[in-house]
């Protein structure tokens, strides 16, 4: 060995001697690659020792010289040329950690005398050294490019006593950096964790012993079913299960009792056997061949790192398909991690989306009849059922039951069904737990408790009055169908008492004065005083609640918590000190929505959401809200979009990462140019109203009302409007309008679905508006509850106020 290094030594400054300006040229370029891989030295080393495939690594300080063993396979001469020619490595890719042969150079930044004993020979890489051989400057020389024969007499009996000691033990490398910059190193040393050795193929054991640091990282590998691994640090206080095929790995924590659970945030990186500083995105580590930058910090996107990441999700899905069936309830929680981002790149975002699609079309899901499914075949209980409901629905309608969810599946997962629903999976319908209440067979076997619930669900949504007349409902003694009901009829007291903590105080007013059956709930709740005509409203309420109008002179944030509070919410501007939204807007039972509020030019224009904006809406989902304005000559118009990963499609533009949204739809709005054209009918003056449908009418009514002076006038959907026609504001007041084309007076019904509409939309007045008059009764019942009407005087004045 010491003719091999005599030999590559001479070779190498005669090299010099001919040409001096490369030897420059390669000094300044070990001095940019040392910096490009600073603080990461003994990474390095320990990639190097794993390739030499060593078991143990020992690092310990002898004053000022710092000395890092290992127990691998000594330096033979291709490992001596590999240090000394940058680039010239014989390592192959995805055999090795290290391929490049540059790594060593990041030395340089802990000492410029760097001492190598192995094969029984000591020698050394040295700056000095090589300028006095060379007479040269020693600026102008690299330190790892010509290696010299070294006397170990030089390091001192101190040094040498702890090498034979150390040789002693079994180790057979060394390497040894005299007056070294040992703090910079220690301070790499503190952050090094059992994390860094999870994915390399031989390295178990490192000890550190460096003055005050002292360190101590053991590891054992037990492979378990399917050639996994649980692999153990330091006894069992730390362990990971590691899963691994096509040369990429998935490492999660995991424990005997909880299975595997989510790493710690600065754990989550990926890794290229050794740790980069790249976050992973979810709570556990991957390792792979990827494509990293010189220094292995951080991973590059090439055809490379591609085709690992497509390995990574493979495995992933391939690991959740394996661990479900395998019916170990302890693993299930698996799936709860892709609902953990930790971090968000264009990395991250690749490895979610093809992770989620493959989880799309793979036979995973865990039925209640033991089937296992596609996501798309798999049902889930309504949001609103908790456990209890749950748990009852299961046992008691069993046969209705066989495609939702199992248990254990569902109550191991975190937000599973938010998964689920990502994935195609659909909840239990509304319409079907309609039919459930007009079944006796059913309802008999469910709780009047959940009967309640359900019933409020199936009154709000459902406007079918025919089959809510056809709902079986708990009575005191018995059960009977709603149409078999009067007020006489007495009905289930937890019935009742559910209906009552589920509804608000106008909708309860609504129900009981639509079936005769809830009167009992009306006795006991109603209060006339709350229910008050517009013209009683106070003259300080009116100006207080003035303030709150939105014009084009406001700002977007200031317009949208004019909104917000005018729909009866309390609101914060948060914008100045937080990224992810502008606004906070709490309603009355306490449900918190955070705004982020947008400008642009015509509605139905892409927005943009940053990086924050989009992790945040990710993490709060149906409770995150984009408010979209846009301001005319006139007026202002406005669209709310609810949820937008999951409501509108977004993509990934380069720029700084930004999210944009170039279509989408929304259940809030102004008017949209569809609708003004719509609204462009004939001239107010000449038209004859009587002759229209509906539609029409309604259309007409709302041009009216914009020409006579209301503001964000839009139109409630067609269908399920729930007994509104028409949202407008005047002043800061927030009106819901029904509007009546009859050819015959307006009874009851109308005023009826107001009062109920008013309190859906959050009303501040609730009007019923039509070509014709009111009945008797009909005026009667709107002075008792609040209802304004306006018959066929008012619209003429509408009309000539207009013209």
């Amino acid at each position: 060995m010491k003719n091999i290094i005599e030999q590559i030594s001479d070779n190498f400054i005669a090299e010099a001697l001919a040409s001096p300006r490369m030897l420059e040229d390669l000094a300044a370029m070990e001095k940019y690659m040392s910096e490009s891989y600073d603080g990461r030295t003994f990474v390095e080393l320990l990639q190097n020792a794993d390739d030499a495939e060593s078991c143990r690594v020992k690092v310990f300080l002898v004053g000022d010289t710092l000395v890092v063993a290992n127990d691998g396979r000594p330096f033979n001469e291709s490992d001596i040329m590999a240090i000394c020619r940058s680039g010239a490595s014989s390592k192959q890719r995805g055999n090795n950690i290290g391929y490049r042969g540059v790594g060593f150079k990041s030395a340089t930044t802990i000492s410029t005398e760097i001492v190598i004993h192995s094969a029984e020979v000591y020698f050394t890489f040295s700056k000095s050294i090589c300028a006095k051989h060379l007479e040269k400057n020693v600026n102008e020389v690299p330190t790892v490019r010509i290696p010299f024969l070294y006397d170990s007499n030089v390091m001192g009996e101190t040094v040498n006593k702890a090498i034979r000691e150390c040789k002693d033990e079994g180790f057979t490398t060394f390497f040894i950096f005299n007056k070294a910059n040992v703090d910079k190193f220690l301070n790499e040393l503190e952050g090094f964790s059992s994390g860094w050795l999870l994915f390399l193929r031989n390295i178990s054991t490192v000890y550190i012993e460096c003055g005050s640091l002292k360190k101590r990282c053991a590891i054992t590998r037990k492979t378990v079913l399917d050639n996994d691994i649980v692999l153990s640090v330091n006894g069992n206080n730390e362990q990971w299960y590691i899963v691994s095929n096509d040369n990429v790995s998935i490492a999660f924590r995991y424990d005997s009792v909880d299975g595997i659970i989510p790493c710690g945030h600065d754990e989550a990186v990926y890794h290229c056997f050794l740790p980069t500083l790249d976050k992973t995105g979810f709570p556990f580590k991957v390792n792979a061949d990827f494509s990293t930058d010189p220094s292995r910090k951080h991973i590059i996107q090439d055809e490379s790192t591609s085709k690992a990441i497509d390995n990574v999700q493979r495995l992933f899905v391939d690991t959740v398909h394996k661990l479900v069936h395998r019916g170990d309830e302890r693993f299930y929680n698996i799936l709860s991690l892709i609902n953990m981002h930790t971090t968000l790149n264009a990395l991250v975002t690749q490895l979610e989306m093809g992770i989620f699609e493959r989880l799309r079309i793979v036979d995973w899901v865990l039925l209640n009849n033991g089937q296992y499914v596609k996501p798309e075949s798999a049902k889930t209980f309504p949001k609103w059922f908790d456990s209890v409901d749950r748990e009852q629905f299961r046992q008691k309608t069993s046969t209705l039951v066989q495609n939702v969810v199992h248990r254990n599946l569902l109550n191991r997962v975190e937000k599973l069904e938010t998964i689920l629903s990502k994935l195609g999976a659909k909840e239990i319908t509304i319409r079907e737990l309609l039919e459930i209440l007009m079944n006796i067979d059913y309802v008999q076997m469910l709780s009047a408790e959940l009967l309640g619930k359900i019933f409020v669900h199936c009154y709000r949504t459902i406007s079918d009055e025919q089959n809510i007349m056809k709902i079986f409902v708990p009575l005191e003694n018995g059960y009977a169908q709603l149409s078999e009901t009067s007020s006489e009829t007495k009905l289930n007291v937890n019935f009742i008492d559910t209906i009552k903590k589920l509804l608000n105080s106008r909708e309860v007013e609504a129900l009981s004065i639509n079936y005769e059956v809830f009167s009992v709930l009306q006795k006991r709740t109603i209060n006339v005083n709350l229910l008050k005509k517009a013209s009683e409203v106070s003259e300080d309420k009116m100006a207080k609640t003035a303030t709150l109008a939105i014009n084009k002179w406001k700002t977007p944030i200031q317009n949208c918590m004019a909104v917000e509070t005018i729909n009866g919410n309390s609101v914060k501007d948060v914008s100045r000190k937080c990224d992810e939204y502008s606004i906070v807007s709490t309603d009355k039972e306490g449900n918190v929505s955070y705004i982020a509020v947008k400008n642009v030019g015509v509605l139905g224009d892409s927005f943009k959401l940053t990086e924050s904006e989009y992790a945040a809406a990710q993490q709060f989902g149906d409770s995150y809200k984009v408010y979209l304005f846009t301001t005319d000559t006139s007026n202002i118009k406005y669209m709310v979009v609810v949820n937008p990963i999951d409501t509108v499609q977004m993509k990934k533009v380069v720029k700084e990462w930004e999210w944009i949204c170039d279509s989408y739809e929304s259940n809030r709005a102004g008017f949209d140019e569809r609708e003004e054209a719509d609204l462009s009918i004939a001239s107010i003056e000449t038209v004859d109203f009587d002759k229209m449908d509906g539609q029409e009418f309604e259309r007409f009514c709302a041009k009216l009302l914009m020409k006579n002076g209301y503001e964000d006038v839009s139109l409630t959907k067609t269908s399920g409007d729930q007994g509104i026609d028409i949202i407008a504001y005047r002043d800061g007041i927030k009106f819901g309008i029904q509007c009546k084309c009859y050819s015959s007076n307006i009874g009851n019904s109308a005023v009826q679905e107001v009062f109920a509409g008013k309190s859906y939309y959050k009303c501040n007045i609730g009007i019923v508006l039509t070509n014709q008059h009111f009945s008797a009764s009909a005026i009667q019942l709107a002075e008792n509850n609040g209802v304004v009407l306006w018959g066929r005087e008012e619209l003429l004045r509408l009309i000539k106020n207009a013209m």
